[in-house]
């Protein structure tokens, strides 16, 4: 995580300070999480995965490439995870993935107001959190968890104000967070259980520090 933390540290300064055009913010917001659980696990355990609720908050620089064209680095701290569905017991609990992210986006700008883009998201896996009825613990089971994320994010801006906007984006992770070999009672493996797929539909308000008057 220190050296995932370091890269998106020293890319946010070179954007910032090497381009005087640079605009500079920091964005908060909520989201809407989820991941997939494949066959195997939902089996193993008795339980589904459902939606819950996350948030994200971080820092931005975005510099113009052309006219219409730009570059957006980010560094974000995100909670992410998803509600876990006890099928027996009906009783449902809620696990929580903390993320330190740095997403590379390339935008484009539709008219003075909107503007979309897209681009890959890699994101270092922090404190892992599992909690029902009230109850908050943290997993020590860390190591089982894959310590990094490649997604993939999509998504709108839209400008309310010189110094202010909302972003609206998808983010879709492409690899697998927890694998867990299934074997006999002969030891013979038998299958994998996993979860992947982060799944975050997110909403944040950007306020620009630098750039825009």
């Amino acid at each position: 995580m220190k050296k995932i933390f370091a890269l998106a540290t020293l890319t946010l300064l070179f954007i910032s300070v090497g381009f005087a055009q640079t605009l500079v913010g920091i964005k908060a917001g909520g989201s809407i999480t989820n991941i997939t659980l494949n066959q195997q696990y939902k089996n193993l355990l008795n339980v589904s995965a459902q939606n819950r609720i996350g948030y994200q908050l971080g820092l931005f620089a975005q510099r113009a490439i052309s006219e219409n064209i730009f570059m957006r680095t980010e560094l974000a701290y995100s909670v992410k995870g998803y509600k876990s569905h006890d099928k027996l017991t009906n009783r449902e609990g809620r696990v929580g993935f903390n993320y330190i992210s740095l997403p590379l986006l390339l935008g484009y700008q539709l008219n003075p107001s909107f503007s979309a883009f897209l681009g890959p998201e890699i994101a270092a896996l922090g404190p892992v959190h599992a909690g029902s009825g009230g109850r908050r613990n943290r997993l020590d089971i860390i190591s089982n968890y894959e310590k990094l994320d490649l997604g993939l994010s999509g998504g709108i801006m839209y400008t309310l104000a010189p110094k202010l906007g909302l972003d609206l984006r998808y983010t879709y992770g492409l690899s697998k967070i927890l694998i867990t070999d299934l074997t006999d009672a002969q030891g013979n493996r038998t299958g994998q259980a996993n979860q992947k797929n982060n799944k975050a539909l997110s909403l944040s308000v950007n306020y620009y520090l630098r750039g825009r008057v």
